[in-house]
């Protein structure tokens, strides 16, 4: 073949490959995330209102419906029956223990009131997602697994190692496979948390790793990859295999929101993540969505 023929052929076969993409084409759709966008709001158990106005101004139905409750209350129940939407929606509940320390838990103490979740779970015909104990690493919780055991409701690493397997094996035992268990740690490492690896509880007791993380804009701008590569590369390494959600994440009010948002939803730092769920409340700082925010989101979500 000739070297000008050799030449002609690279150039076809380059346009053929820039295609749509290319100046040579129509103008590029939107990069899909790779994972399922989920959303955390603040009306679920009173007027539900807040939840179908945000999939009516992003399109289509968000894929996970998150919630927060204590260990008084026994779940699923009619709200979490409506997040689930006829199965359209996955539940990921907050499962807070107030009030309650490890060692309860491990020695039984606890125990009716797993029975009855339990109880519930049989009775329903979705998968729930659960991250008891959520951003326990954080020296702000106040079940954080210290060496002396000094925080209200928590313990020592070893005592909160067995009170997770306890409660997973609770589960099991009583044929509940439906209720997916989060570990979940906060993106943060700071000298005062404490070191994950010390409360893991072992892959055969976790569904999902998830991590929890905010862009507060209080010192500097960060990006969602500085946030969360550094935890995400521990978790990772505590197992080979389990899917990664960001379970709780949010950035702070702005006109750069738009642009940290459309980052975010076309990342690819993370191959073994699965699903994100935004904090979508006001609080220390108003986390809400706005309308430029969600029109960033939503040329990125995922199809059905």
């Amino acid at each position: 073949m000739s070297r000008i023929l050799k030449m002609a052929l690279a150039v076809v076969v380059s346009i053929g490959v820039l295609g749509s993409s290319s100046s040579f084409g129509a103008a590029a759709r939107p990069v899909t995330a790779s994972f399922l966008f989920g959303a955390a709001v603040d009306d679920l158990r009173t007027s539900r209102q807040r939840l179908p106005a945000l999939e009516a101004e992003l399109g289509r139905p968000v894929d996970i419906a998150s919630t927060y409750v204590d260990w008084s209350y026994v779940f699923p129940g009619p709200t979490e029956k409506w997040m689930a939407a006829g199965g359209k929606r996955q539940v990921l509940i907050s499962w807070e223990p107030w009030k309650i320390r490890f060692r309860d838990v491990a020695a039984g103490r606890q125990d009716s009131y797993l029975a009855a979740v339990a109880k519930a779970m049989r009775a329903y015909p979705y998968d729930v997602y659960v991250r008891p104990w959520p951003e326990l690493n954080g020296n702000w919780s106040t079940w954080q697994p210290t060496p002396a055991g000094d925080k209200r409701d928590g313990g020592t690493p070893t005592e909160f190692v067995a009170a997770w397997r306890h409660v997973v094996s609770f589960f099991r035992d009583r044929g509940v496979r439906n209720l997916k268990f989060v570990f979940n740690v906060d993106a943060s490492d700071l000298p005062s948390n404490t070191r994950v690896p010390a409360i893991w509880p072992g892959s055969a007791y976790v569904d999902v790793l998830g991590l929890d993380g905010f862009n507060w804009n209080e010192g500097g701008w960060r990006s969602f990859r500085q946030i969360f590569a550094p935890m995400y590369a521990t978790v990772t390494g505590l197992d080979p295999r389990l899917p990664v959600w960001v379970t709780e994440f949010g950035c702070a009010p702005g006109p750069d929101r738009p642009a940290w948002l459309s980052a975010m939803m076309t990342t690819r730092a993370f191959p073994r993540l699965r699903a994100v769920v935004y904090f979508d409340v006001r609080s220390r700082l108003d986390w809400r969505l706005g309308a430029a925010d969600r029109r960033a989101i939503r040329p990125h979500l995922r199809g059905r």
